[in-house]
């Protein structure tokens, strides 16, 4: 068990099974004090000794066994073993502790949104694809001579087209873009000595790009820029990933 007042690091969060405890109103509690040589730890203690070597195959079989479809990934990893646990004493108590499991992910949830910055990155991103995508190929740019009759499946119109190439980006742009669509989140990227590294590492840890930075010439400029590709499906389904 880890006490901390300010809260845990990213990383250690979301290891942990967090309980936020606030201060209590109820004078009979708040100056009441354990004791640590009272009966009833060693009570409990032979209790645990005494389940373990009863319900040990219970717990291995319901272990091997219990599914459950909201609590995934690294949470059920850390939930599992309670609920399984839970399930071999009663179902009431197993539906009672996953209930409250629930309610503690919700709001774990809810702070590691609030500290990471690559869920606010991934959208503000898509953002920007769909501006870029507007200004390419509006709505009003589209003829009807472009739109092929009949069956348009097998055959998308110039938008739908367009959407589906990646396109590139400067880093000087998404950038630019952060700060003005997120400066609560991203307005510290000014006094950062390379904010393009942090930007490029941040797209790699994504798995939103791979490899190196690309280098193309800057249309209006005509100037080499360095940047990335993004693609706006990837985008979508990396920041999906993060919301689930």
């Amino acid at each position: 068990m880890f006490a901390n007042i300010k809260g845990l690091e990213l990383s250690l969060l979301t290891r942990c099974i967090t309980i936020v405890m606030s201060r209590t109103a109820d004078k009979t509690v708040r100056n009441r004090e354990i004791k640590l040589n009272d009966p009833v730890f060693q009570q409990i203690r032979d209790m645990l000794y005494h389940g373990m070597m009863q319900w040990h195959k219970d717990v291995k079989c319901v272990y091997d066994t219990i599914v459950d479809e909201e609590i995934l990934g690294r949470e059920w990893e850390l939930y599992k073993p309670i609920l399984t646990i839970a399930k071999v004493i009663g179902n009431d108590v197993f539906q009672n502790i996953r209930t409250f499991s629930l309610t503690v992910l919700k709001e774990k949830k809810e702070t590691l949104m609030e500290k990471m910055t690559t869920p606010a990155l991934l959208e503000s991103l898509i953002n920007l694809v769909d501006m870029r995508e507007q200004q390419v190929c509006p709505e009003d740019e589209i003829h009807p001579e472009e739109i092929p009759f009949g069956d348009t499946s097998d055959n998308p119109t110039p938008k739908e087209k367009q959407k589906q190439e990646p396109l590139f980006f400067s880093y000087k742009v998404m950038l630019e873009h952060l700060r003005a669509d997120d400066p609560d989140k991203f307005d510290w990227l000014w006094q950062s000595k390379n904010p393009s590294r942090w930007l490029g590492d941040e797209l790699r840890k994504a798995k939103v790009v791979k490899g190196q930075t690309k280098v193309m010439k800057d249309a209006e400029n005509k100037e080499s820029v360095r940047g990335y590709y993004l693609d706006k499906e990837i985008l979508v389904k990396r920041l999906e990933g993060y919301m689930e």
